[in-house]
């Protein structure tokens, strides 16, 4: 089970470009379901852990790891993690 994860960790880790935000979009999303009315609770914990794994990825791009480009790049990836989990509440909430 651990082999398991820690590839699918890798496998996240390595993920670039639109893909990744549509991986961050859509975990985003799959993290409403864990609030009311649905309250499937692990799948908030899911959705985080991929979120960490995929902000774990931005210091495996580049070998020089300036502030700003950490900045910008945290940044960027939240912008696009937070937004499906707020289209994602709207959507169930009608």
């Amino acid at each position: 089970m651990l082999y398991f994860l820690e590839s699918l960790r890798q496998k996240i880790i390595e993920i670039r470009g639109w893909k990744r935000n549509c991986l961050a979009l859509s975990f985003g999303m799959l993290g409403v379901l864990a609030l009311p009315p649905f309250l499937f609770l692990p799948l908030i914990l899911v959705s985080l852990v991929v979120f960490n794994w995929i902000l774990d990825g931005i210091l495996v791009k580049t070998s020089d790891h300036s502030k700003a480009f950490v900045f910008f790049s945290v940044l960027f990836d939240g912008l696009v993690f937070w937004p499906g989990v707020f289209s994602g509440g709207v959507v169930l909430g009608l």
